[in-house]
């Protein structure tokens, strides 16, 4: 009989354990793993905004030009703008 409480109490103790480390998880450690995806995310997101305008605008000095393909036959021709020019003509 003693044996029997003994093996039921521990077996509740285990299971009390293993729900106590599915809490944690759920609400600690995952959200902090997701909010770190986020960030690293976000971060790669910036930089290839930077590095894309960056290269625009090497493209840009270098041509004069920037050539952006937009479907099979079309492209999207941006060069630079100066208004004093444009005033004058």
């Amino acid at each position: 009989m003693a044996n029997k409480t003994k093996a039921v109490i521990w077996s509740l103790i285990a299971i009390i354990v293993v729900l106590a480390l599915v809490m944690i998880y759920a609400f600690a450690v995952q959200p902090a793993i997701t909010n770190r995806q986020n960030i690293v995310y976000t971060a790669g997101y910036n930089t290839a905004q930077v590095d894309f305008i960056n290269g625009m605008l090497n493209q840009l000095q270098q041509q004069q030009y920037i050539q952006i393909p937009i479907s099979e036959n079309q492209s999207l021709f941006l060069a630079p703008f100066n208004p004093q020019q444009a005033a004058q003509q």
